[in-house]
């Protein structure tokens, strides 16, 4: 099999997440809507991803019927969606309202790429639906560990690739530091080579190219991680994005966090208040 489409991608990662689960091997081709579009029209007209090629040649487009074909493929005793019932209809309820938030979320981030001025009224669309539904799921998952029975499901894996898009990749393409797949220009083989993103927020960018640089010099951990990263064969530069890319996860998690803690001081002193 050949799974088709960069791993940021939201669809990309639950389909590459439920073929390493059911433990089928596959080759990844991290091909770009955008810079691979020739390519990928071959396969699939809509210049979409995921596409998936099975060993027989046959192509699978969208999500969905992909994850269809591999339940099939490990059959009903480990596949990750109820067979029947009101299970499944509650599965596949919550796998709709993530894929829904991811493209969502996906269609916000490229109207801030493509536009000049992003349409204030779609802006604040997507950005309502967004919110609505993580309400939804909010409600709906309550105190379980996983949403459905005592294993990981569809749903799960749905909802996690969806709000880490709208969180950490997001952040680091906003960032400008998140890879772009660049073609070879060898032959129709998987892109050989990757760039930096040249959009982005260019200000934020050098700040955390000035951050790398410091600890390239005399940080320890950071001298650590860029030595590892080269001994994986990865070049100098390659293993600088990576620890560009570690930076801004790092620093997207200390806001988080700063956020929560914020939110709980205030509702502390409104309790007290009150």
């Amino acid at each position: 099999m050949i799974l088709i489409g960069q791993y940021d991608s939201p669809f990309v990662r639950r389909v590459a997440l439920a073929l390493t689960l059911y433990d089928i091997v596959y080759e990844h081709r991290p091909w770009s809507v955008w810079a691979d579009a020739g390519r990928l029209a071959e396969l699939n007209p809509l210049r979409r991803v995921p596409t998936l090629v099975l060993a027989d040649g046959e192509v699978l487009l969208e999500s969905a019927a992909i994850l269809d074909h591999l339940d099939e493929c490990v059959g009903p005793g480990r596949a990750m969606l109820p067979r029947a019932g009101s299970d499944r209809r509650r599965a596949l309820r919550v796998c709709a309202l993530a894929t829904g938030l991811a493209d969502k979320a996906v269609s916000l981030f490229y109207e801030g790429i493509l536009h000049e001025a992003p349409s204030p009224d779609w802006v604040e669309r997507c950005r309502a639906q967004i919110s609505d539904v993580l309400t939804v799921l909010e409600l709906d998952r309550g105190p379980r560990g996983w949403w459905l029975g005592e294993a990981i499901g569809h749903a799960d894996i749905a909802v996690a690739c969806a709000i880490r898009f709208t969180s950490e990749a997001q952040f680091a393409r906003w960032c400008g530091i998140a890879p772009v797949a660049a073609s070879s220009g060898e032959g129709h083989g998987p892109a050989r080579r990757h760039r930096l993103d040249l959009g982005g927020n260019r200000a934020v960018n050098s700040i955390l190219h000035i951050i790398h640089v410091t600890q390239a010099r005399c940080h320890p951990p950071a001298k650590k991680y860029l030595a590892r990263k080269i001994s994986e064969n990865k070049s100098k530069r390659e293993a600088r994005r990576c620890h560009k890319r570690q930076l801004a996860n790092v620093i997207i998690r200390h806001m988080w966090h700063d956020a929560e803690r914020h939110a709980q001081t205030t509702t502390i002193d409104h309790m007290a208040a009150a």
